[in-house]
């Protein structure tokens, strides 16, 4: 899995960062330079929630990948999220796959399979794994999660919103969340952002990487009920829309098909969404609830569309639900101590620090590229790792494949724990060190 070259230690990250991030170079997208270190507000008032070893900011799968290793590690360790489930782009899906679960069909940690184990156990209808993919029915998916955080006694909070990071120093301390019953402070020795999109190291005015070119379509995907999924074809949805298309102005240009959930009897749509609506920023909190209001509307402008096709399959189904919101497929990213490249990707480079792989499918054949421990280190703040989707990565290396995002997680979690027992910067650990607790964990 992981080369045994020698130790990144913090020598080795101030001497060679340079020319790491040379290496490195930020294809397609470029650092945000008004961005960074500073000090916090001043939080000395706020109440404090909690006090912990390790906090995990973000339940999706790097976060719910980041808590299970910690804790089972034995520190003290919370996870909180703002919605009021886990599972984050894994449950948004709505059964899309989570992919990458099991690369080449075969076992990729023991955090993984503790997941898995746990929401296959909870009923045939739970998941359908077919080769690297887990098609989760994701209302089990959501209690799966909590089985497993309660099976490691990792103490959890939902409907908690990050609003800000505490910094000291250059370091952060912890993190601010907004409850019901107004800020909260929560410290921490480490912090772990799993948020999918780097919001507690981007609070922090760490550097982040932003894009040349326009945010990628958001989409909202939706479930559909009283239809025969085998019996729908992709050109009887495309039909439907093209001939529904003045009546409903909002129908997405490109559909993916209806596909089955799990091993249910209603699928979830696949959609080009929000490409007809121009660029939208969905960090920008006006084009981001513009594109969230019109992809309510859109799904059911879909259904109306098909409902009055002539293809008879069509015209008895209804919509389900929708998800709890759109899908970001580009995210914003952290600059790190190195910024993981599409030419990395490509040629399947390996790192003396890789901690976790990389797998896509390229023309049907799987293949992988190493993840450095560096992507996950930001440049200019101290105190924090970044998991999942927020890594330093250019755009054409990042990637939000579920099990990809739970090995960063698992490896940012086991990092944040070691980092704490002996009491160092989560950029002074030594990788090799690092690498061998991941073995242990049987990670791949």
């Amino acid at each position: 899995m992981m080369s045994d070259k020698k130790a990144i230690n913090r020598r080795y990250f101030l001497a060679g960062s340079g020319a790491a991030l040379v290496a490195g170079s930020l294809t397609g997208c470029q650092v945000n330079e008004e961005a960074s270190p500073t000090s916090s507000a001043n939080y000395d008032s706020t109440p404090v929630l909690d006090t912990v070893d390790v906090l995990v900011v973000g339940g999706g799968p790097a976060g719910i990948g980041a808590a299970l290793a910690a804790k089972r590690q034995g520190v003290k360790c919370l996870v909180v999220e703002s919605y009021s489930f886990f599972g984050g782009s894994a449950v948004w899906g709505l059964g899309k796959p989570m992919e990458q679960m099991r690369p080449g069909s075969k076992p990729r940690s023991a955090i993984h399979e503790l997941l898995l184990k746990h929401l296959t156990d909870l009923s045939s209808q739970a998941a359908r794994i077919e080769n690297h993919s887990v098609y989760p029915n994701v209302h089990f998916l959501k209690a799966a999660i909590v089985d497993a955080l309660d099976e490691v006694e990792c103490p959890y909070y939902v409907h908690v919103q990050a609003a800000d990071a505490v910094v000291e120093d250059n370091r952060i301390t912890g993190v601010i969340l907004a409850t019901k019953q107004g800020l909260m402070r929560v410290s921490a020795k480490v912090v772990l952002d799993c948020t999918g999109d780097a919001s507690i190291a981007s609070f922090a005015r760490a550097s982040t990487l932003s894009e040349d070119s326009p945010s990628a379509p958001l989409s909202l995907t939706a479930a559909y009920i009283d239809v025969d999924v085998s019996s729908v074809k992709t050109g009887d949805i495309t039909s439907a829309f093209d001939s529904a298309r003045q009546k409903y102005p909002l129908l997405p240009k490109t559909v993916h098909g209806l596909k089955q959930v799990s091993n249910c009897s209603f699928g979830y749509m696949d959609h080009s969404g929000t490409s007809g609506f121009g660029s939208l920023d969905p960090l920008d909190p006006v084009q981001r609830s513009q594109a969230e209001c019109k992809s309510r509307r859109q799904v059911l402008q879909m259904e109306h569309a098909m409902r009055e096709s002539s293809t008879t399959a069509l015209q008895d189904i209804d919509i389900c639900e929708g998800a709890s919101q759109v899908c970001v497929p580009l995210p914003r990213r952290v600059k790190g101590l190195y910024t993981l490249t599409g030419q990395d990707v490509a040629k399947g480079a390996d790192f003396p620090d890789t901690i976790a792989l990389r797998y896509e499918m390229v023309n049907n054949a799987l293949v992988s590229c190493g993840v450095p421990y560096r992507t996950m280190v930001p440049e200019d703040v101290d105190g924090i790792l970044i998991a999942g989707s927020g890594i330093s990565a250019d755009s054409s290396a990042v990637s939000t494949a579920a099990g990809n995002c739970m090995a960063t997680g698992h490896a940012a979690g086991l990092a944040a724990a070691m980092s704490v027992r002996q009491g160092i910067m989560p950029r002074d650990l030594d990788a090799a060190k690092l690498q061998e607790a991941l073995r242990k964990n049987d990670a791949t």
